[in-house]
């Protein structure tokens, strides 16, 4: 009797490949509308927010606290981590975005929501890969 073969892919695999690349890990699971959406949604947000000249979070006010501004600051920056490559290139090489100055803080606020929601949608793969959701 032949055996069925239910080789999926590693969750390690999958979450990594979305941490990369908005909606790769959907692709590798076979939903390719759901990959396409989520990347269309997670880069243009993220391009938006670029536009905008959003950068990293940098709290000011009651917010700058040194205790508490430190574990801010570090909790938005890994949060913007999960925008994926095109992040990562905008970041790294184009930091002269010729875009609108006084948007800069609505601009960090699309990044911050970009992220987030990628942060979403690799525990939706990771739900998948392990059978929890169909």
């Amino acid at each position: 009797m032949p055996e069925k073969n239910n080789s999926s892919p590693s969750k390690a695999y999958v979450c990594i490949a979305g941490i990369i690349l908005p909606g790769a890990g959907y692709l590798i699971l076979g939903r390719k509308v759901r990959a396409l959406i989520t990347f269309l949604i997670v880069t243009s947000l993220s391009l938006i927010g670029f536009y905008l000249l959003g950068s990293y979070f940098l709290p000011q006010g009651e917010l700058s606290n040194p205790g508490l501004f430190d574990i801010i600051q570090i909790s938005a920056i890994t949060i913007q981590m999960f925008n994926g490559i095109i992040f990562w290139l905008c970041d790294f090489t184009v930091k002269g975005f010729n875009g609108v100055v006084a948007f800069d803080e609505i601009g960090g606020t699309y990044l911050l929501v970009a992220g987030i929601l990628n942060i979403l949608t690799i525990f939706d793969n990771y739900d998948i890969c392990i059978n929890k959701k169909q």
